[in-house]
């Protein structure tokens, strides 16, 4: 694995080392620092990190103008936001695909670690970006949807909730406006409009799995009324690629109670969405 360049952007002088050393202490990684967005963004126009750990308030802006640069930058760098959860404008996050860990959370470090680990191997593993191709996505999702023979699926579906000990796991497709659920164990949970959905969420984002530890303080979700209503506290979700690397579902898991997810957690459940994917390509069923 090519090693890993980590940014850690705080402007609190102990957190900023605290943090650090704690990256360096779990990981072969060169480490940097910064205490501005200024200092941050010269970095990483310099040398763009592989993750970037970022607080949110700035003296000179917010953590969310570096996500956006690393990107720039990297494409497939794995941005998070490491911060107290009342110190963020949840408005800020329309926009913006970013991971969150509170860091008021009691299993921060643990959530912390295991994105961090979960980009690096990703990065490694990853041929190279592969384009949007919204138009020609949303077809293939549209073929997805349409399966008749779903039941290899529903058996993904319950390997997923059974593993985790959760009553509910969805496979999820992602259409223009809407959300369509192809199979699904236990109660229904999925939000149907697209703008809601936390598998729109983790269709976006850069790691094939994107986990949520707490929907209610977690800013990217703790406005979207759906999916409290639906019951959704805790989610993994991962994303189903066909033959041609479209994007054409999600494998959800969703829980009622707060849960961290480490990385063995987030690397089952990608290799499930894999097996998905590989069905489509006339793969072994489960």
């Amino acid at each position: 694995m090519e090693r890993l360049r980590v940014l850690v952007a705080d402007r609190d002088e102990p957190t900023r080392s605290e943090t650090a050393a704690f990256v360096t202490e779990e990981f072969d990684a060169d480490v940097q620092t910064a205490e501005s967005v200024a200092a941050a963004s010269e970095l990483i126009e310099t040398e763009p990190p592989t993750v970037l750990v970022t607080g949110y308030a700035f003296p000179d802006g917010n953590g969310l103008e570096l996500v956006e640069l690393a990107r720039e930058r990297n494409r497939g760098c794995g941005c998070i936001l490491y911060t107290h959860s009342e110190a963020v404008d949840t408005t800020s996050f329309e926009n913006v695909i970013v991971d969150f860990v509170p860091k008021e959370a009691p299993d921060a470090e643990q959530t912390l670690r295991a994105l961090i680990e979960q980009t690096g191997i990703e990065q490694s593993q990853a041929a190279h970006p592969v384009p949007e191709r919204e138009q020609q996505r949303l077809d293939a999702t549209e073929a997805f949807a349409e399966q008749t023979q779903t039941e290899p699926f529903r058996r993904i579906s319950r390997l997923a909730a059974d593993h985790f000990g959760l009553d509910s796991a969805a496979i999820v497709t992602i259409h223009r406006d809407d959300v369509g659920v192809l199979t699904t164990v236990g109660p229904e949970r999925t939000p149907r409009l697209r703008e809601q959905s936390l598998g729109a969420h983790t269709l976006t984002a850069d790691q094939q799995v994107v986990g949520v530890e707490d929907t209610r303080t977690d800013p990217r979700f703790a406005d979207i009324n759906a999916i409290h209503e639906a019951g959704i506290v805790s989610y993994l979700g991962g994303t189903i690629r066909d033959p041609e690397g479209l994007a054409v579902g999600v494998l959800s898991v969703y829980g009622t109670e707060p849960r961290t997810f480490d990385a063995e957690d987030r690397a089952y459940l990608g290799r499930l969405a894999t097996l998905a994917g590989d069905l489509l390509d006339g793969g072994e069923q489960p």
